[in-house]
């Protein structure tokens, strides 16, 4: 058995860390010895290794793959590589700062999405002060309409809270009401409905945030333009997808009472909470952006100090601790930054996408356009759903709405093209934790592995029935 294990752990290694190493390499002499390099072989090069990295590249650990965790908490010098085991978004930081690199020493002017990532981490921070607040709302809305309407509302509230922070407070909510052998299914299946929940605003979803300034450039959408095309197919999958869930959690026990708390002022973290996001939503209509930036820097700082001052996890010796609680600190001090980490990394992810935009263009160029429209429209959807399965749905998106607006000269239905691929990349990312941020925090909650994930989630693939239905329904009316 140990044996066989062994081999497993040294398997992987081989075919997702250091592959990943692998193609890093090989996207990096590309850039060196050719000038400029193959687009195609570059793209692609530069995809596959974010793919992996955000997968395993960051399971450092594989590198030994006879050390324990003992090892690394006695060896000091190394620490810093068993924090990033499983932290696949700081392997993504790290590979899209590589290729920011070869961007510069090409002379290349790549796109920092500072907007994007400012609204994600203002949001977020303020998000993470008004999570342990939201627990006695959850237990108000499910004593009203049931589990059923504690999922599809806590879903949908990611729309208002950003995704990645519903996330931490729906499976906080949750999760020890759920069956040790449905956890990983219950786990999937918020992945699915928080992805499709964020849909109804445009700075709560990476894959709409990212994209939402060509959004409005390119096809001339607002937030009513979202929430018609966009909105109702989110609605009505989170509506489907939740009610098979609600027989996989156990009832709430009605013995148990929220905590009272009658000071008002208990309460700032949700008015700050919805202050952050009206500012957010509405700095394209004035002319204060910098101001809106600093304003949200500010709150991530307050965020963090809070965070620090309120839960305190520096005064005991690491080295003291059993392993299993050093882990659970570990995962405290990882959700504290994660509002910096994923701001960086949906940074990140713009920079792979400028990169990987003339491979997957390429490809997408195949698609025959003298197939009728609706053939072409659903064929996106599904590009954007499966590219969104491997790759971060931000990314995805970021990539495919681009080959929206080509096709859309040709084809026409731009509207539709372009819901097609957002609600594509909002599908597609419950395949996979690396696939849509909030999956990272799901994950960590519910104690699911990368592989666990994988092997459940594909039970959830039938809800993509919804969208079909829906793009259909727009395509025969309109």
């Amino acid at each position: 058995m140990k044996n066989e294990r062994n081999g497993i752990v040294l398997l992987e290694a081989i075919m997702q860390s250091w592959l990943a190493w692998g193609l890093l390499w090989a996207y990096v002499t590309i850039n060196i010895t050719q000038h400029p390099p193959d687009p195609l072989w570059s793209g692609g090069l530069a995809l596959m290794a974010i793919l992996l990295a955000m997968n395993s590249l960051a399971r450092t650990e594989l590198w030994w793959t006879r050390k324990s965790p003992e090892w690394f908490r006695e060896h000091p010098f190394a620490r810093i590589f068993h924090h990033f085991h499983n932290e696949g978004e700081l392997a993504g930081i790290f590979v899209a700062g590589v290729v920011l690199v070869c961007q510069l020493l090409r002379q290349e002017h790549p796109h920092f999405a500072f907007a994007e990532a400012f609204a994600l981490l203002g949001i977020m921070s303020a998000a993470n002060l008004a999570v342990h607040r939201m627990m006695p709302i959850m237990a108000a809305v499910e004593r009203i309409s049931g589990k059923w309407g504690a999922l599809v509302i806590g879903s949908l509230l990611s729309s208002f809270t950003g995704e990645p922070s519903a996330a931490v407070f729906l499976s906080e909510y949750f999760r020890n009401r759920t069956p040790g052998h449905q956890k990983n299914l219950v786990a999937t299946g918020l992945g699915a409905t928080i992805g499709s929940g964020g849909g109804l605003l445009p700075f709560s979803a990476p894959p709409i945030l990212i994209v939402w300034a060509i959004l409005g450039r390119e096809f001339g959408w607002g937030l009513g333009h979202l929430l018609l095309y966009v909105g109702g197919a989110c609605v009505l999958h989170v509506a489907v997808v939740a009610w098979r869930m609600r027989s996989l959690i156990d009832a709430a026990d009605p013995r148990q009472k929220m905590p009272k708390d009658g000071s008002v002022f208990r309460w700032w973290p949700l008015a700050l909470l919805t202050a952050v996001v009206v500012l957010n939503m509405t700095f394209e209509f004035h002319h204060l952006t910098v101001l809106t930036w600093v304003i949200d820097a500010l709150v991530a700082v307050w965020a963090l100090v809070y965070s620090y001052l309120d839960n305190p996890d520096t005064a005991v010796d690491e080295r003291e601790l059993p392993v299993e609680v050093h882990e659970n600190q570990h995962g405290e001090s990882s959700g504290r930054w994660q509002p910096i980490t994923l701001a960086l990394l949906l940074m990140g992810l713009e920079i792979v996408g400028k990169e990987a935009e003339p491979l997957l263009q390429s490809l997408a160029a195949a698609i025959p356009t003298m197939v009728p429209a609706l053939v072409i429209i659903m064929a996106l959807w599904l590009l954007s759903a499966v590219t969104s399965h491997f790759a971060d749905n931000a990314l995805a998106s970021r990539v495919y709405i681009t080959v929206a607006v080509s096709l859309s000269t040709v084809v026409g239905h731009a509207n539709l093209l372009a819901m097609a691929v957002i609600l594509g990349a909002l599908f597609g990312g419950f395949l996979l934790i690396p696939a849509n941020l909030p999956n990272f925090a799901i994950s960590k909650k519910f104690n699911v592995t990368p592989g666990g994930w994988a092997g459940i989630a594909w039970r959830w693939y039938w809800s993509g029935v919804v969208h079909v239905a829906w793009i259909t329904a727009w395509y025969i009316f309109s």
